[in-house]
């Protein structure tokens, strides 16, 4: 989304100027509030210790919703969320409200933001509406989620100024009315741990109540032109669009790259899903059935697994996306500085252990020339795939086949999680082997994760020798 595009849409929440000059109620404005007016009853689970900075926006924002509704406040602290929740959805239905608003001890609600709710409420005919806030870790996914595959996924990069039918949501900063806790069985909010295809879960309290209206059949709405903040993490408008491209990006190349795989094994999308959620745990269970111990078992598992095009799906695209996506830069910092030398157009980049070529694959469109290697096998073969079929360039390097690359020399060689699933010797003579493909101004990127472990016994301890090979690696010997 353009930035330059935010002064055109009218969405409240805006940043503006912090505002501390806070006035009282007087007696004829409380009782102003009670006549002809809808009857607002909010609900604020607070977390332990709420910030000034909150209480300050919160008392601004009852000072202008005072002057058009009858308001109830409750407010539940120091209980585990779903309790709280429970608690006051009781206590406001006592009330008996028009409607609900719930309002989370760190969500700043921007003046306007009931009337609005309301307005998309009666206009839709929906049975909650919600504002759009965000995740306070970049690139600040919105709290909204969709429904497929029997579980929730998140709607990562909707237009401003929008309404839009959702599937789920957290409650920190919506609208409800009060029938629908009439028509749901208690209890209300839940934290549910439960099984998700192959994965076991726990589903939040909020998205628990979303389902069970989405089950039966209620209206959920979100309408992004009402924007909540959050304390500590001010994220707003602008931050928000600023990530907007990143979002974007991430949500087109992991759905391509789970087309690929399905296109590539010939399953369905669920299963495909499915096993992209505990890819590492198939990967896990898959080497403990097998044990493999000596160096040509080990090259054969990874051989033939088809696990890895799971769990290296899941691994890219979620704790690893931020790294990804750091390092293209910084390639691309490097080329434009012409490090390699001025006629440079087009660096070369081996990527050793590239498993599903994720990181070549966003190289080479990014203007790199690139060499994927790694074993002769079934996730070698799955990478091929994608650069054939997306017509993106690439060399290759069987390296259980082929005794070097097409190349001489590489201007950057990758080694990503690779060498902790190798023996000591087999590292040994790898890495000699890298050594030769490097020139004075080669750059080594790699990143490592020895010791084995119950979540990954396929790892091996570092041993000396591998501390050696490592060092010899990164030492650029030909630069003596």
């Amino acid at each position: 989304m353009d930035t330059k595009k935010v002064k055109d849409i009218k969405v409240l929440g805006k940043p503006a100027q912090q505002e501390t000059n806070v006035e009282s109620l007087n007696d004829q404005q409380i009782n102003e509030q009670k006549q002809n007016k809808k009857s607002i009853a909010i609900c604020v689970p607070a977390y332990g210790t709420v910030s000034v900075q909150w209480l300050i926006h919160f008392w601004r924002f009852m000072l202008h919703n005072f002057k058009k509704y009858v308001i109830h406040i409750f407010i539940h602290e120091q209980q585990p969320t779903s309790t709280a929740r429970n608690s006051l959805a009781r206590m406001a239905l006592d009330k008996d409200p028009d409607y609900i608003f719930w309002l989370d001890s760190d969500n700043i609600a921007p003046d306007g933001t009931i009337e609005r709710l309301i307005n998309t409420m009666e206009d839709t005919k929906a049975e909650l509406v919600t504002a759009l806030y965000f995740g306070k870790d970049a690139p600040h996914y919105p709290v909204i989620r969709q429904y497929r595959s029997e579980g929730f996924y998140k709607e990562e990069n909707p237009a401003l100024g929008q309404r839009f039918q959702i599937a789920g949501c957290g409650f920190g900063c919506c609208l409800i009315r009060p029938s629908v806790f009439y028509k749901l069985e208690e209890p209300w909010f839940k934290f549910s741990h439960e099984k998700w295809g192959k994965d076991n879960i726990v589903l939040s309290e909020d998205l628990y109540f979303s389902r069970k209206m989405m089950k039966a059949g209620m209206k959920l709405i979100c309408d992004t032109g009402v924007v909540s903040g959050h304390v500590g993490s001010m994220v707003d408008v602008m931050e928000y669009m600023n990530y907007a491209p990143i979002r974007e990006s991430t949500m087109l190349e992991r759905e391509e790259l789970l087309k690929d795989v399905v296109e590539f094994t010939g399953r369905t999308q669920y299963d495909v899903d499915m096993d992209t959620m505990v890819g590492q745990k198939l990967v896990t269970e898959e080497w403990n059935e097998k044990l493999p111990s000596s160096d040509e078992e080990i090259k054969s598992f990874y051989r033939e697994t088809k696990n890895y095009l799971y769990e290296s799906t899941n691994w890219h695209f979620g704790t690893r996306r931020r790294f990804d996506i750091e390092l293209v830069t910084a390639c691309l910092r490097l080329k434009d500085k012409k490090v390699f030398g001025p006629d440079k157009e087009k660096p070369k980049v081996l990527e050793f252990g590239c498993g599903i070529s994720q990181n070549a694959i966003m190289l080479a469109r990014a203007g790199f020339d690139v060499t994927i290697a790694d074993l002769d096998g079934y996730t070698l073969k799955f990478a091929e795939h994608r650069f054939k079929k997306h017509k993106i360039p690439y060399k290759v390097w069987k390296t259980d086949v082929e005794e070097m690359p097409p190349e001489e020399k590489y201007d950057i060689i990758l080694a990503f999680e690779v060498f902790e699933h190798m023996v000591p010797d087999d590292m040994v003579k790898v890495t000699d082997k890298l050594v030769k493909l490097r020139h004075k101004k080669t750059e080594v990127i790699t990143t490592q994760n020895f010791g084995r472990s119950k979540y990954y016994p396929m790892h091996m301890d570092m041993e000396e020798k591998h501390k050696e090979a490592l060092q010899k690696l990164l030492k650029n010997e030909n630069d003596k």
